[in-house]
């Protein structure tokens, strides 16, 4: 790419994977040519100095060399594994159940509003500022204030305002903004380039820890700006015009007592309250002199009532609510823009009907509001942290919010309780950043925190900090403890075959070979394999103190063991406890050993709800993933030898048991299959002869293999090393686990790994690494288990999870019949197993507990000495997620450095890869290249089907529409066989759509017409499809029929959004050379 002479901008954009995206317009801001940069080390610095000196970089904020620093919206979220992990039911609900495990799961110190690069902004030299605010409009509110006191502070800089529009709303007529800019577009770009400090809060707010019940949003936000905020001046203009239409609305209320209300949010239902129409009713019944003011864009009913103004119903605009708003004697609201509106602008008494956040953390700021809240939940202040089932509004009940409220207004607005001051010594030597942060968040209730800083390790700015108090002095100086190693302690068995031995191997091993920390392994159970022969296994037993003995005090003791251990360790040594659990509630017997531990890990988020139901306070109790090795589960590699010869194989891995739903799998595979399917049932026990002894249905399952009328079942019941369970994974073609209760499921991740789909229950714990992109989730409802369990007191309800049988029956039998869909799924599911699960980042995340804990950095050790993989799949597995996304150009970047990278890629995924990037080729109208990838696959496969219909689709872009349609004919003939080897999504559907096709175009209109209606009648009206059969209706001479088609196909294409573009091309195809 030449960039012309003339002045101009350079645009970089970060794409999935690292990628940049170099765009270039001329002074007019025109577009003129892009080019894309791999991600690599100094590529940024590369693509800047290749546009030459007259460029300017739009975006100077991006690191040159860090892609891992990227902070492009939700790109950055998805990089961490525990994005998956939360139930939340929205992408900016998800940011913020995660930022806290996200900023502590890197392998930097997190990122936070106390940083440097906030606090060294240099506003005494800089002219203009380029002030970014958030989309929500309460946070706009707030942001007031900070630019004022920022204007206040520093009177000669120029601040500009760009964002979108309820930003331009809020900020109209602010004093200290001197331009508006929409967000997006050139205008941005430009004045981010000329700017000299941009102040950028869009997606950041979030991912800060600090913002869960750490410090309050307007500290947060002023700390962001790097200002030390006074007594908040809170600025917003009504306008005459919009005085005067407000007074017109209420005109024919006549004179009353105006009460603002907003009890619901489009941003976030867990806000929102939820008995909105019934807490109304009271009011009125109890107030019924008052005109109720329903804020908001929802409306509250479809008829008109004569004792409310319902500003959704009559669509009133926001700055107009807002001017209605200031007509009010006292405002009802949850935690939404017209609290703040309510209580800063309009300075009118308001409860607050709180929850999720911490109302103390609004701060009284002279203005005193308020609240009311479910006080008897231990999940308060959440933060968006925990699975919800909103108890917190729901529990709030009509008649006492109404009393509440009717309170306030007797006896006016009490004063808040004040926060409890914590105090916190900091010494020479310590990581204060962790410590910090661990003492805000660490407490459900909110705290006042005061920084004792006797040494001077803060930096110099710290007492500007909004939020904490910082207090500076001497202190005689300590010395540093030389030579005491920092000695973690791990209680758990190694050397057995059960889950938690594999667990305890995997973050031992990390914590060896990625740490400088001591290890001394406590077993519990007596070995039932001898570690000689195995490197990894030797290292462990090398460390074990029955041969290693004690060599210093513990600092940390992990327990990680089954049935839970009370007794506490030695003391001095910190102490936490990891257990899964799958009950959804503890026996009351185990809560001891669960109090007097500092934390409790457990693998997932339903296992971490079960301790929260038990009492446990939710910020005691952290999720620590279980992994996988990728180096050992992968989709490359031998294959188990079954004693089967069926091609389409179900496997499923676990003790046979009630719990795990074995029985349910049972039932709906002798439901959907006969012994005359194509089909086997793999079944692989486990813990038969040590957890599960004696309740396994091993006999029923043997008794089922000797049925000669039911479907085949292998049943595997010897004990396989991981390399053989990798390779029995391989071996076979879906995984089903219709769990009841699981703690994490880790041969489901397994599974995934080794490039199975997986099958499995919703709502449990494999929600937090399983969508519906890698498998698919079973619906399923909670049973009760009751109070008791196996005769023992329980701390709350237990249940189970029922998962719906029928559906599973259906699913399985669906998959048979059209089984290319698990090969896309599979790969996808081992690009996230083998990318985002690996031990490495649960070991990771584990060790930056230890980092919050005791002051450390052995998560950057680790972080830094274990290896990520990389290889031909996990390159494969990347190219489908950009396919899937749309992202046509950047999937065909990593098809082909998947191709090029042969090692960790199966035969079929390399086909697969060569057929996708001919269809890419296809689809763009390049059959000449079409024709080259083609004949990669060609030369791995001759025969496959996929490479079949790649000839067919090649033959029908040259014109050859009679040799096309031969092919497909053949394909259709033996699609019954040939289905299983399919490594393209193919189906018959779509096999006879073309077929179609080559009939229309080829001249057999007859036998074009009918395939068309058969389509049609198989509900596939896609309005290319539509408008093909209206063209075989015109060539027919059924006129009317076809006009009938084109109008639907009209009537849909002005309906539909924007579609992902998905090759092959639909519309006829040039015609070219014959295929050679």
């Amino acid at each position: 790419m030449v960039l012309p002479e003339s002045r101009g901008v350079l645009l970089l954009i970060a794409l999935e994977g690292g990628f940049v995206k170099a765009v270039v317009l001329n002074q007019e801001h025109r577009y003129l040519a892009s080019q894309s940069f791999p991600p690599e080390k100094g590529s940024l610095e590369a693509a800047r100095c290749q546009h030459g000196r007259n460029v300017l970089l739009a975006h100077p904020c991006i690191p040159l060399c860090c892609p891992r620093d990227w902070n492009f919206g939700d790109d950055h979220v998805a990089y961490h594994p525990v994005q998956a992990s939360c139930r939340c039911a929205d992408d900016k609900s998800r940011r913020r159940a995660h930022a806290v495990s996200m900023a502590m799961s890197t392998n930097q110190e997190p990122r936070t509003s106390f940083d440097a690069e906030f606090w060294e902004r240099p506003y005494a030299q800089a002219r203009t500022v380029l002030f970014c605010p958030t989309a929500a409009i309460g946070d706009a509110i707030l942001l007031t204030a900070v630019v004022s006191e920022l204007k206040r502070q520093y009177p000669h800089l120029q601040i500009v305002l760009c964002g979108q529009e309820p930003a331009e709303w809020v900020f109209r007529h602010h004093p200290a903004i001197t331009a508006f800019l929409p967000a997006g577009g050139t205008q941005e770009a430009h004045a981010r380039a000329a700017a000299d400090v941009v102040l950028e809060y869009e997606g950041l707010i979030a991912r800060l820890p600090e913002y869960y019940n750490g410090i309050g949003l307007l500290e947060i936000l002023a700390n962001i700006a790097g200002i030390r905020l006074g007594e908040p001046q809170f600025a917003y203009d009504v306008e005459p015009s919009e005085a005067e239409a407000a007074a017109a609305l209420l005109r024919p209320y006549g004179e009353c007592l105006s009460i603002g209300v907003q009890l619901w949010t489009p941003k976030d239902e867990r806000r929102s309250y939820p008995h909105r129409r019934a807490l109304l009713q009271e009011l009125h019944r109890r107030l019924p002199e008052a005109l109720f003011i329903w804020f908001g864009t929802e409306p509250f009913a479809a008829e008109e009532l004569p004792w409310l103004l319902d500003c959704g119903r009559l669509r009133v605009p926001f700055r107009l609510q807002v001017a209605l708003a200031f007509q009010c004697a006292a405002f009802l609201t949850i935690d939404s823009v017209f609290f703040h509106i309510g209580r800063l602008l309009c300075r009118k008494p308001t409860l607050l009907l709180a929850g999720v956040t911490n109302p103390l953390l609004f701060g009284g700021y002279g203005i005193p509001f308020a609240f009311f809240r479910n006080e008897r939940l231990p999940c308060l202040n959440c933060y968006w942290r925990m699975p919800c089932r909103r108890e917190c509004m729901e529990e709030l009940s009509p008649g006492a919010v109404a009393e509440a409220f009717e309170r306030m207004l007797r006896q006016g607005v009490p004063p808040l309780p004040p926060l409890p001051v914590v105090e916190l010594e900091l010494r020479a030597g310590e990581a204060w950043k962790g410590k910090l942060l661990h003492a805000l968040w660490y407490q459900r209730t909110g705290v006042r925190l005061r920084l004792r800083d006797r040494d001077g390790i803060l930096p110099p700015y710290a007492q500007q900090w909004n939020g904490v108090e910082v207090e500076t002095g001497t202190a005689a100086p300590t010395a540093p403890e030389d030579g005491v190693p920092f000695h973690i302690v791990w209680e758990g068995t190694q050397f057995q075959h059960h889950s938690l031995a594999i667990v305890n191997r995997a973050h031992c091993l990390n914590v060896l070979r990625g740490t400088s920390a001591e290890l001394t392994l406590v077993p519990y159970e007596t070995d039932a394999f001898s570690p000689e022969g195995h490197a990894d296994y030797e290292l462990l037993a090398a460390h074990d103190v029955r041969r290693k003995g004690w060599t210093s005090p513990a600092t940390i003791w992990i327990r990680h063991q089954w049935p839970p251990n009370p007794a506490p360790p030695p003391s001095g040594a910190r102490w936490i406890v990891m257990q899964p659990y799958e009950f959804g509630a503890w026996p009351q017997k185990y809560l001891p050993a669960f109090q007097h531990a500092e934390e409790i890990w457990t693998p997932s988020t339903a296992s971490r709800l079960s301790f929260v139901r038990s009492g446990i306070p939710p910020e005691k109790v952290q999720v620590i993933p279980n992994g996988i090795d990728p180096q050992r589960f992968r989709p490359d590699g031998e294959r188990f030898p079954l004693s089967t010869a069926k091609r389409f194989r179900l496997l499923f891995v676990g003790g046979t048991l009630y719990r795990k739903g074995v029985d349910i799998l049972l039932r709906a595979y002798l439901r959907a299959f006969s012994a005359a399917d194509d089909v086997c049932l793999v079944i692989k026990e486990l813990g038969s002869t040590t957890f599960y002894q004696g309740v396994t249905m091993g006999q029923l399952i043997e008794r089922l293999c000797r049925e000669p009328e039911a479907p085949e079942i292998c049943y595997v019941e010897q004990v396989l090393t991981e390399e053989e369970m990798a390779a029995l994974y391989r071996a076979c073609t879906v995984f089903v686990s219709p769990y009841r209760g699981e703690g994490f499921s880790l041969p489901t991740l397994e599974a995934m790994a080794c490039g199975l789909p997986v099958i499995v229950t919703a709502g449990g714990a494999t929600d937090d690494f399983v969508d519906e992109s890698v498998g698919w989730r079973l619906p399923a409802q909670r049973r009760s288990l009751g109070w008791t369990l196996n005769g023992l007191p329980m701390a709350n309800e237990a249940f189970l999870l029922e998962p719906d049988s029928e559906a599973l029956v259906q699913l399985l039998r669906q998959l048979y019949e059209e089984p290319a869909v698990c090969r896309i799924k599979g790969i996808r599911a081992a690009g996230r197993a083998r990318q985002q699960w690996t031990w490495k980042r649960a070991t990771v995340r584990l060790l930056t507990r230890i980092d919050v804990l005791c002051g450390t950095s052995l998560s950057r050790e680790a972080e830094e000495r274990l290896p990520d993989a990389h290889d031909g799949s996990i390159l494969l597995a990347r190219a489908e997620e950009a396919l899937a996304a749309g992202q046509l150009a950047h999937a065909y970047q990593w098809y082909e450095q998947a191709v090029s990278q042969a090692e960790g890629m199966p035969l079929e995924y390399r086909r697969r890869a060569y057929l996708q990037l001919a269809l890419l080729k296809l689809s763009a109208g390049d059959g000449e290249e079409a024709q080259r990838w083609w004949h990669h696959a060609f030369e791995l496969s001759s025969n496959s089907p996929d490479v079949l219909y790649g000839a067919a689709l090649l033959e029908a872009w040259r014109g050859r529409w009679e040799r096309s349609r031969e092919i497909l004919q053949h394909l259709l003939d033996h699609w019954h066989e040939e289905r299983f080897r399919c490594v393209l999504e193919l189906s018959r559907q779509r096999l006879l759509r073309e077929y179609a096709r080559a009939c229309l175009f080829g001249g057999w209109v007859e036998e074009a017409d009918p395939l068309y209606q058969e389509l049609l009648q198989q509900g596939d009206e896609e309005p290319e499809l539509l408008l093909e059969a209206a063209y075989a209706a015109e060539l027919r001479g059924q006129h009317a029929r076809a006009e009938a088609l084109r109008r639907r196909a009209d009537d849909l294409t002005a309906a539909a959004e924007t579609g992902v573009p998905v090759p092959p091309a639909a519309l006829p195809l040039p015609v070219s050379e014959p295929l050679r």
